[in-house]
Order: C-alpha cells, then sequence, then structure tokens
C-alpha cells in the first residue's frame, strides 16, 4: 500500500509540475503579446498623427497645453482625436488597461495631455524661453533620446525609453513610463509618453491566476523597465525574451498534495 501511494504522489508532482510549466508558459507569452499589441497600437498612432491636420494655435483644442507663448500665426497638429483614439485603445490593452496614469504627447511647443492635472503646470519650469528651450528638450536630454537617425542603426521600436520604477512627487503613485519618440523623415518630431502604474504586472498575475487556476508569481529580482524594452524593441519575433515570473513554490507542494488526495479517492 505504502509503494502505490508513493506512486500516486509522484504521478501527482509530475502532473502538478507539468500543469504547471504550461501554464507558467501561457502567461509569458500573454504578457508578451499584450505588450506587441502596445506597441503596435503605437505605431499606427504615429502613422495617423503625421497625416493630421495643421491649424493656427490660437483655436480651441481638446487636451491641449502650450509650453511656450503662442503667437498668432504659430501652427499646431490637431491630433486630438487620434490622440483619444489612440488612449481608448490602449485602455482596451489587457495588460496596462486601467493601470495607465497618463498618456502625452509632447512637442517642442506644445503637449497634449490625459488626463490634465494640476501638477503639469509646473512643467513650464523647465522651459527657458530666452534660449527656445522648452520641456520638449528637456525630456530629450534627460533621457538621452535620439533626434535624428540618420546616423544610427537603430530601428524605431530601439528609440523608445523605459523609466522607473518611481514615486511622483505630487501624487506618491509609484510609475514606470515609456517614452516613445515619433520620427518623421528619421528626424523627432514628438514625444509620446505613457505612465503606467507599478502594480499593473502584479494584478495581470492574479487575474492570470484566477482564470487559469494556477500558483504563479513574479521574480524576486526583478526589472520591469528592462522586459517592456526587451519585448517592444526585439527586432526578430522568434528572439527569447525573459519573462520575470516563476512557479510560488510554497504554493506547489500545496497543489500537488490536492491532485495526490484527488488520486487517492479516485484509486481507492
Amino acid at each position: 500500500m505504502i509503494k502505490n501511494l508513493i506512486f500516486l504522489y509522484l504521478i501527482s508532482f509530475l502532473i502538478t509540475s507539468s500543469f504547471l510549466t504550461i501554464k507558467i508558459e501561457k502567461l509569458k507569452n500573454e504578457i508578451e503579446q499584450s505588450f506587441r499589441y502596445l506597441s503596435d497600437s503605437i505605431y499606427r498612432y504615429q502613422i495617423n498623427t503625421i497625416n493630421s491636420k495643421v491649424i493656427y494655435g490660437t483655436k480651441e483644442i481638446e487636451n491641449i497645453l502650450y509650453l511656450t507663448k503662442v503667437k498668432n500665426d504659430e501652427t499646431v497638429k490637431d491630433i486630438s482625436e487620434n490622440f483619444s483614439n489612440f488612449i481608448l485603445d490602449s485602455r482596451r490593452n489587457e495588460i496596462v488597461s486601467g493601470n495607465i496614469w497618463t498618456v502625452a504627447n509632447i512637442y517642442p511647443k506644445y503637449m497634449f495631455v490625459e488626463p490634465y492635472r494640476k501638477a503639469y503646470e509646473r512643467i513650464h519650469e523647465h522651459t527657458d524661453t530666452d534660449n527656445e528651450r522648452s520641456y520638449f528638450d528637456y525630456l530629450v536630454g534627460l533621457e538621452n533620446i535620439e533626434v535624428n537617425l540618420e546616423k544610427s542603426n537603430l530601428s524605431i521600436y530601439e528609440t523608445m525609453k523605459v523609466y522607473g520604477p518611481y514615486t511622483e512627487s505630487d501624487t506618491n503613485e509609484e510609475l514606470i513610463t515609456i517614452y516613445y519618440p515619433l520620427y518623421v523623415n528619421r528626424k523627432i518630431q514628438s514625444i509620446l509618453l505613457l505612465d503606467i502604474k507599478y502594480g499593473f504586472f502584479d494584478e495581470f498575475i492574479i487575474n492570470f491566476n484566477k482564470r487559469n487556476f494556477s500558483v504563479i508569481k513574479k521574480e524576486d529580482d526583478i526589472n520591469i523597465s528592462q522586459m517592456i524594452f526587451d519585448i517592444i524593441a526585439k527586432n526578430n519575433y522568434n528572439d527569447k525574451i525573459h519573462i520575470p515570473v516563476e512557479i510560488e513554490k510554497k504554493y506547489f507542494l500545496v497543489y500537488s498534495i490536492f491532485v495526490f488526495l484527488f488520486f487517492c479517492g479516485w484509486y481507492y
């Protein structure tokens, strides 16, 4: 009888191991595909903004914040409709969905931002009107963003930057920021910025576990910013990306015991 019990537990252990290995691969695939979909949304948005109509900046435009004083003959790209559609599309993306904190498209003299927060009025602190340097120039220098790809071998995807996690001083929200430069004729036109709540990754794993009856967690030594960059920037679809998730060991044993008890009830 003892031999039979040992045999049943070994079978239970192997079944549990195989089941959770399949689930962890499924989770990794969902994480990667969700970020690839986000990348596709950004690319479609870029194409749409290139062809946006140009209007005089003195006209009323939704979600716009001027970084410098607007002149009567100043023209701006009216991307408000494309901007709103991109935000809706991003919020439908499973991995970031309700965790998008801010979306902004920053041009040298103005920016579109949603939602608008009082703290954004201090963006002008980074503007040097005497030398015609704005918040856009500040970000380019701060994040070392490529302004001209003529002499660069970088792909469009490799020009992005991912920063964080960090805590936003005004709200104490822990965030990760994706800076995605948008280029026309290989020269920078604007910077698309996405602030995402740092807890998005934990939330996605928890929801996955509920749907799949699995016990998976993020690794202890984790660099989510690097993971996001690696997924979006990779050129070859078959390149392996390290997704920092693993089976929760303390629950693995409990899981295998439940399977073992099931087999015991069935066997005896």
